[in-house]
């Protein structure tokens, strides 16, 4: 049941036990709520819209890990084919490490 629903219903309710007077107490209750509940309303909203973007940054922070791990292995694979070939000149020209 929407706040709205509720509210209505409480109004309702007291019109039928108690009378015009106290719905009009509750006047100033139920605009704060219809202001809160707007407010909640736009906070959802934006909430929604910042999990997308976080999505977003996610999947490219994840894709940005991936490329960096890649750079990374081909760096190590790299050093270990130059430390090879040094080795290789190394006893080629029969020098000692």
């Amino acid at each position: 049941m929407t706040d709205e629903l509720l509210l209505a219903k409480i109004a309702q309710i007291i019109d039928t036990r108690v009378g015009g007077q106290i719905a009009l107490q509750l006047e100033p209750i139920k605009q704060q709520l219809s202001v809160q509940s707007t407010d909640v309303q736009l906070l959802r909203t934006v909430q929604q819209k910042q999990n997308e973007e976080l999505k977003k940054i996610k999947k490219k922070l994840n894709k940005t890990a991936k490329d960096v791990g890649v750079m990374i292995n081909q760096f190590d694979r790299r050093i270990s084919t130059n430390a090879k070939a040094i080795d290789h000149i190394k006893s080629h020209l029969h020098l000692s490490s």
